[in-house]
């Protein structure tokens, strides 16, 4: 039995679950190319920032679920993400190229990352542009990727479980950065005439 909105909203209020992703929680895709544009100077100087934050971008991690990742969560195609907040791990692919590059950096290591989140935040910070305007930008990471799945499947359940949330009303904050636009309605019509 599906929940009405009215029980959605009333969960969430119970669980102080966030509000809406709205433009300043999430990035563009033009602001995305900018950001992995930067990174490749990051991945020079330090190769262990690039990949977790590109583990971050590719995966939706919370910055912690990405620092604890151990050598033996890099799978045959992806990355084993241990859920923190009493929800599944899950199983994330990895882009083929990505994931060559990430299985030869894991290589005699224990943990792949050896900084606490924070200083990752720092860096994230360091590493966008100011001009973006993004606050929290390494969670908007987690942000950008969950819009961009939902508006490309429609399918807040996938979402639900691909970010480990455990309650739906959680995911459906993202619901609100999807516009009346991003849909295509021209079937809707057709069938109803």
């Amino acid at each position: 039995m599906s929940k009405t909105l009215k029980q959605l909203r009333k969960e969430r209020k119970e669980r102080k679950v966030g509000t809406a992703i709205t433009a300043d929680k999430h990035y563009t895709e033009a602001q995305m190319t900018t950001i992995l544009d930067s990174l490749e100077s990051v991945r020079r100087k330090r190769a262990d920032m690039y990949f977790y934050i590109m583990i971050c971008v590719y995966t939706g991690a919370r910055r912690t679920e990405a620092a604890l990742i151990e050598t033996k969560d890099v799978t045959k195609t992806g990355v084993t993400i241990r859920s923190l907040k009493k929800s599944r791990d899950r199983d994330i692919p990895l882009p083929p190229d990505f994931h060559a590059e990430l299985t030869e950096y894991s290589k005699d290591k224990d943990y792949l990352f050896d900084f606490c989140p924070d200083v990752a935040a720092r860096w994230m910070r360091k590493v966008i542009p100011p001009r973006l305007e993004i606050k929290r930008p390494l969670h908007a990471l987690r942000h950008t990727i969950a819009v961009k799945i939902y508006r490309e499947t429609k399918d807040i359940k996938f979402l639900q479980k691909f970010l480990g949330h455990r309650w739906i009303s959680s995911t459906s904050v993202y619901l609100d950065a999807v516009e009346i636009e991003d849909y295509d309605l021209s079937n809707v019509w057709s069938k109803a005439s």
